[in-house]
């Protein structure tokens, strides 16, 4: 592990102990996370408002076993909520995994 990615593994640890160690399920398994945002974004629509909740998460990839990340369209759960990820994207160093989550709350 260089300095640069123990640094960041470094750094999410504390954030994840200092957010009292949030989780997501995927795939029966549940996996630390640094969310960084969770809104309901609006839409008008035949009929009247959609809403949509978009969740952010941020991921240390290292806890995933022979790199197999979640990918587009799985379903995760957070919080008793189920999303569907809408993109993944990992760091230029392989140490974060970005999540981009839409949770369809539809008559909500």
């Amino acid at each position: 592990m260089s300095a640069l990615t123990e640094a960041i593994t470094k750094g999410l640890l504390k954030i994840e102990a200092d957010l009292e160690s949030p989780t997501f399920d995927w795939q029966g398994e549940s996996y630390f996370c640094v969310p960084s945002s969770d809104e309901k974004l609006l839409s008008l629509e035949r009929g009247g408002f959609g809403v949509e909740k978009v969740l952010n998460l941020v991921v240390r990839s290292e806890q995933f076993a022979n790199d197999i990340f979640p990918q587009s369209q799985d379903l995760i759960t957070y919080r008793g909520a189920d999303y569907t990820i809408a993109n993944t994207k990992l760091d230029p160093t392989g140490t974060i995994l970005r999540l981009a989550c839409v949770s369809d709350t539809r008559g909500a």
